[in-house]
């Protein structure tokens, strides 16, 4: 299980002034704005990243329960997830077991990196005792990154709420998974090949029965984009669960 980090550092705070500028007129205030961020790795451990912000209409539910964010990247422009591309999963991933988690996102979520190679699924993750593979071969790694939760407030009102999930690049091999250096470093180029115009097909569902879901830009579709961001209309969500309506999708490179 991931550790939980909680980074709120003080820039990410403004206070209500009152009478600024020597003024004597206290009618007048700013705005109260409130921002929390958290995640579930240790930041200092990760100095080269791919990021995917996902912005969403609500904050998330207090725990995972069923829910699950997929992410597709089609590496090799071909319309369909296969050799060579890229997926991330983040959530609850137990499909079938009826496992309810209990945690919250940054603190007890599945996160998995996907990849196909030569037909074979390989799955670089940092979880440790049992995983479920369903057909798929297991990389352990460490220092991989994890998901990490953004909101902010205004007046007490929700005016931003992103998902994000954080690729470590500089990540460790485990002894246990040495036979698949080859294969973890195709995972790393692969990554590293995710331009701003790369195809990305996004699904957040709440899993809950019945289910809720939404696509960006739509289910089975992959984006055309060449700025890195991906824009979902609102309110297009099927199901009861609004927190799941996807608002936009934003992926960069970054470095410390």
């Amino acid at each position: 299980m991931l550790k939980r980090y909680l980074i709120i550092p003080s820039v990410l705070f403004s206070l209500s002034l009152i009478g600024c500028g020597g003024s004597s007129d206290t009618s007048s205030t700013e705005p109260v704005v409130s921002e929390y961020l958290a995640q579930g790795f240790d930041p200092s451990q990760v100095t080269s990243w791919f990021d995917v912000e996902v912005s969403i209409a609500e904050k998330t539910k207090d725990s995972i329960g069923f829910s699950r964010l997929t992410i597709e990247f089609d590496i090799n422009n071909n319309s369909t997830f296969d050799e060579g591309d890229i997926r991330l999963i983040a959530g609850n991933n137990l499909d079938g077991l009826s496992v309810d988690y209990q945690s919250n996102w940054f603190d007890g979520a599945d996160f998995y990196v996907e990849y196909i190679e030569a037909g074979t699924v390989y799955r670089m993750t940092e979880l440790r005792g049992i995983v479920i593979g369903g057909g798929t071969t297991i990389i352990r790694v460490g220092k991989i990154g994890g998901v990490w939760l953004y909101t902010k407030d205004v007046d007490s009102t929700l005016t931003e709420s992103i998902i994000g999930l954080r690729v470590n690049k500089g990540v460790v091999l485990d002894d246990w998974s040495s036979a698949y250096s080859s294969q973890m470093q195709n995972i790393l180029t692969q990554i590293q090949n995710i331009s701003s115009s790369t195809p990305v097909n996004v699904e957040l569902k709440d899993g809950n029965d019945p289910l809720s879901v939404d696509y960006a830009p739509s289910q089975g579709v992959f984006s055309q984009q060449s700025n890195g961001v991906v824009l979902d209309s609102a309110s297009d969500y099927f199901g009861t669960e609004s927190w799941v309506d996807i608002l936009s999708v934003s992926f960069k490179h970054e470095e410390n």
